[in-house]
């Protein structure tokens, strides 16, 4: 009997999902806030719904904590399954503003489950910015040390009764011959946080 040219169907999606799976899929971190041993500053965190299948989510981060970092985002599997059963990444070149975060998930295993496998994703938000001056903070909101400082920067955003300004402005303190960098924020609703840089 000739043999067919076609690949079975069952090889044509291994051989599709192997490839993908080993593209798409990063090491998994366990805090939102903290990636590679570094700790996001202020950081606070936003989840998703549960997630099945196959689709694209988009997360916001709160006013307080507008700023959400690339890269600062984990993943939970419910009903004690595998991380293995589902991909996600996050799709920075869809990201148009930077309180947001836009992931891409997939679904290989789990969900034909009674009950199915769900994915949820949570981003760590800050309310420093990403393009700042203290990439390297403890994440401890400080009382503001009143140092000489750089213009204060207003971001702002939303429309009518939620429109909303957070300002930032770095500080720099000298004592003696110790120098300490402070990166400063208020967002006119509570008192003045500063971090350490």
């Amino acid at each position: 009997m000739p043999q067919s040219r076609h690949l079975p169907i069952t090889k044509f999606f291994v051989a599709l999902a192997v490839p993908l799976m080993l593209s798409t899929a990063p090491t998994w971190a366990d805090d939102a806030c903290e990636q590679n041993g570094v700790i996001l500053p202020g950081c606070n965190y936003v989840t998703s719904k549960p997630l099945t299948q196959v689709g694209e989510v988009t997360l916001y981060c709160p006013s307080q904590e507008p700023y959400h970092w690339p890269g600062y985002y984990s993943k939970t599997v419910s009903n004690n399954y595998s991380s293995s059963d589902f991909s996600a990444s996050e799709f920075v070149l869809a990201e148009e503003n930077l309180n947001q975060g836009v992931y891409s998930y997939f679904q290989w295993f789990g969900q034909f489950d009674d009950p199915p496998a769900t994915l949820t994703i949570t981003q760590g938000c800050s309310p420093i910015s990403p393009n700042g001056n203290c990439q390297n903070s403890n994440g401890i909101c400080q009382a503001d040390p009143n140092c000489p400082g750089s213009t204060h920067v207003a971001n702002c955003f939303g429309e009518g009764e939620s429109y909303t300004c957070l300002y930032e402005w770095g500080e720099t303190c000298v004592q003696g011959d110790v120098v300490s960098v402070f990166w400063c924020n208020n967002s006119g609703i509570g008192p003045t946080c500063c971090y350490g840089c």
